[in-house]
């Protein structure tokens, strides 16, 4: 409250969560392999993530948020990605590891993806814990809740039991 933050929506897509954060009169960042529709209103990049990393100021965010997007890392269809087993092109690992750079001492990041059993699914990874360890590690963990997949509006199958919301700090 009161203090303008850094922040960078990392696999922004559709949402205008970026601008609700402007709005509050942060700056706002963004990241998609795909076209962002409001990208005027941010700093936004388009692109592989890994490979325009260099595009993004480091040691520079006081928060990163990456909600319902690092399951898609490695299988993107906008980049012409496909996989065939889990442990594939990991560039959910190696992006979380670039947002750690990209953080400052102390820095959040707010995560969010699929959890259940760990598997593959055409456009999707599913994490457990020893995943999500794997894929945080270097950061702290500084709260988690898991809750229900099941989008009960629209009735939604899904590939996940659950969806993991975690915050974790670079020290």
């Amino acid at each position: 409250k009161g203090k303008e933050l850094k922040v960078l929506d990392l696999g922004c897509g559709d949402s205008v969560f970026p601008l609700e954060i402007k709005s509050l009169g942060h700056e706002v960042w963004g990241a998609d392999p795909k076209n962002y529709l409001f990208r005027d209103k941010i700093n936004f990049v388009r692109g592989d993530f890994l490979k325009t990393t260099d595009k993004f100021p480091k040691n520079s965010f006081d928060a990163i948020i990456c909600i319902s997007a690092i399951e898609h890392f490695g299988l993107e269809f906008a980049l012409g990605e496909s996989i065939t087993n889990f442990e594939q092109n990991r560039k959910d690992i190696e992006a979380i590891k670039q947002c750690a750079d990209l953080l400052k001492k102390g820095g959040v990041l707010i995560l969010t993806t699929t959890y259940g059993k760990k598997g593959l699914f055409k456009n999707e990874r599913v994490y457990d814990d020893e995943e999500i360890k794997k894929l945080t590690k270097g950061l702290k963990m500084i709260d988690k809740r898991i809750i229900p997949a099941q989008n009960e509006l629209l009735k939604e199958e899904t590939n996940h039991s659950e969806v993991f919301m975690g915050v974790f700090v670079k020290n």
